[in-house]
């Protein structure tokens, strides 16, 4: 699902804005429950799909934002916003991906997995 999750988003985040990356990981994580944590995955490729298109943005302007990145933030290298890049790609699509996955947990739908109560209990 990585792989799958990371061509979407390059796919898609390099052509529409940037909150994009989150609805594709609502539906995303709704749709695929195969696995428990799908979210996950998805918010991997998300982080790692945002990581190369600032890479690729930030090459076309010959390293320009890289640098001002750097100063404005105090970053200890230029490579260190590229990381920080991705890591609001994969937060923001963590959320969303956690969202949409537990939505359809609690919509009650056919085959929707997640972390069983075990504390035996009445489920409500």
């Amino acid at each position: 699902m990585f792989y799958l999750s990371l061509l979407v988003f390059l796919a898609f985040v390099w052509l529409l804005p940037w909150w994009v990356t989150g609805v594709l990981a609502f539906f995303m994580s709704f749709f695929f429950y195969e696995k428990k944590q799908i979210y996950i995955q998805i918010a991997l490729g998300a982080g790692c799909a945002w990581m190369i298109l600032a890479f690729i943005s930030d090459a076309q302007v010959s390293g320009v934002v890289a640098k001002r990145i750097e100063g404005l933030l105090s970053l200890p290298a230029e490579t260190m916003s590229f990381f920080l890049t991705g890591f609001v790609g994969f937060l923001t699509a963590l959320l969303w991906g956690y969202s949409g996955f537990f939505l359809r947990k609690l919509a009650h739908l056919p085959g929707a997995t997640g972390p069983q109560d075990t504390s035996g209990g009445p489920d409500v």
